[in-house]
């Protein structure tokens, strides 16, 4: 028979007593726990164990929908029927989309999930999100991240409590062996259902599981027990080094541009190895990205730090790592890193301003001098990215450029430069984004004329990570 010790009953207990004395709220029906609720046999335990706990009124449970199996709507309306019959508050989110070709489903998928779980979680005002890892769990986590490579991030394995976009995070079954939820699931005559894809062993965990796993314990039956005091004491060095790690950090950050971290590439090239990778180390669990393993690690240092190109790229756990001259910085791979636009003709008839895609402007307005209203009106306009060749005269008393020298000098790479909008006329660049207008003597100048300006409508957009904005490519606030 399990160990009352070790009951799921006595786990959540404690787990929820040690996060009200490190400060958490209590479960309450307007501050209420949201269980992540898969169906299965873990999460079905641990549902059970948090109304016998707190009351089903202070509960609720969440479960994602993933899309990914044929009988993946019947699992919903179970959790949806079980959470009924206990008097618990459902929540069912769905997840949209599909891993990118080459990405792996199971990362996809845990993505996806706690992105839609802190989301629900947050806007009910939940007091913390709970989750059903268990000791199994842990120690095929710690087994996995040997097989990686992993340093102290990935040996320290899965953390009882965290904290991910202002939710508080609780796994308080880490001392709980899977054996241990089966027998209380059995005795208690629990209903859950099965994923067929835990039995797919060319998913490694799985493989661990089913094949490694039994060994483990038939040669090693207290290894899972014994875990959380080594655990304890590589969390204890990782805390050390990881103090270095963060100052070591703060010194080869060059500060925020665009809402983003921009970290010194040649500050951080000039650290001796062993603290580059604890600062990179540092820097993507800041990003909420799991420990790169080995080879990832190496990957990050050859396209990002010691890398001669302009341009290097790593991707790691659903974020696009980039480096661009001596700027590296991270954005989710779900962001379009800067939105385009269609080309077009403009047929300007005295407007203020015309949109360019979702996320600029170009205004035309007043001014002291510009060019000839009735000219602009007398053909259209061409909205079409500048070609490299094509040149700009940035000022009536100096020579023209072309647009590859500008960009460069700008610090704009090369594949963000077809997001900034260009004017054409009869074949000629009249306006680029985001240096202005042509100022060639032989345009129809008028005083008082018009002028013509790129505004952005959002002003963390990444194109600041690059370049200095000039005045007109923002809007006066």
């Amino acid at each position: 028979m399990a160990s009352s010790r070790n009951s799921a009953d006595r786990a959540l207990t404690e787990a929820l007593s040690r996060f009200s004395a490190a400060g958490g709220p209590l479960p309450a029906p307007d501050h209420p726990l949201m269980i992540a609720f898969s169906g299965g046999l873990d999460s079905t335990v641990l549902l059970h164990a948090a109304v016998r706990s707190i009351g089903a009124q202070a509960i609720v449970a969440a479960h994602v929908d993933h899309g990914l199996q044929p009988l993946s709507k019947s699992w919903a309306e179970h959790c949806a029927g079980e959470s009924a019959a206990l008097g618990v508050r459902f929540v069912g989110l769905h997840a949209h989309g599909s891993p990118d070709h080459g990405d792996s489903v199971e990362q996809w998928a845990r993505g996806a999930r706690y992105r839609l779980l802190f989301k629900a979680a947050a806007e009910l005002g939940a007091a913390a999100l709970m989750t059903a890892h268990h000791a199994d769990d842990q120690l095929e986590t710690l087994l996995l991240a040997l097989a990686r490579g992993s340093g102290l991030d990935g040996l320290t394995g899965i953390a009882e409590s965290d904290c991910r976009e202002g939710v508080a995070l609780l796994r308080p079954l880490l001392t709980v062996t899977q054996s241990q939820l089966a027998h209380e699931a059995r005795r208690l005559g629990l209903r859950w259902v099965d994923d067929p894809s835990n039995l797919e062993l060319n998913f490694a965990r799985n493989a661990v599981r089913h094949r490694l796993m039994p060994v483990l314990r038939e040669v090693l039956p207290d290894l899972a027990g014994q875990l959380p005091a080594t655990i304890g004491l590589l969390r204890q060095a990782r805390a050390t080094l990881q103090s270095l790690a963060d100052d070591d950090l703060r010194e080869v950050s060059s500060g925020l541009r665009a809402g983003l971290q921009i970290i010194d590439r040649a500050a951080l090239a000039s650290l001796p190895a062993p603290r580059r990778d604890a600062v990179l180390r540092s820097w993507v669990r800041g990003l909420g990205c799991l420990p790169p393993p080995q080879a990832r690690l190496q990957a990050m240092n050859d396209q990002l730090v010691v890398g001669t190109g302009a341009y290097g790229e790593v991707r790691h756990d659903g974020w696009q790592l980039m480096r661009y001259r001596d700027a590296i910085f991270g954005v989710p791979c779900s962001e379009r890193i800067c939105r385009s636009y269609e080309p077009a003709a403009i047929e300007w008839r005295g407007e203020s301003s015309v949109s360019v895609g979702s996320d600029s402007a170009l205004e035309f307005r007043v001014a002291a001098e510009g060019l000839s209203a009735a000219w602009l009106r007398s053909g259209p306009l061409h909205l079409a990215p500048a070609t490299s060749g094509a040149r700009l005269r940035l000022s009536p008393d100096r020579a023209s450029r072309s647009m590859k020298n500008l960009w460069q000098e700008a610090g704009i790479p090369a594949w963000l430069r077809p997001r900034f909008p260009a004017l054409w006329r009869d074949g000629r660049l009249l306006l680029a984004a985001p240096f202005g207008l042509d100022r060639s003597q032989d345009w129809p100048i008028e005083r008082p004329g018009i002028a013509i300006d790129w505004v952005m409508a959002d002003d963390a957009d990444l194109r600041r990570v690059f370049m200095q904005v000039p005045a007109t490519a923002h809007r006066p606030s």
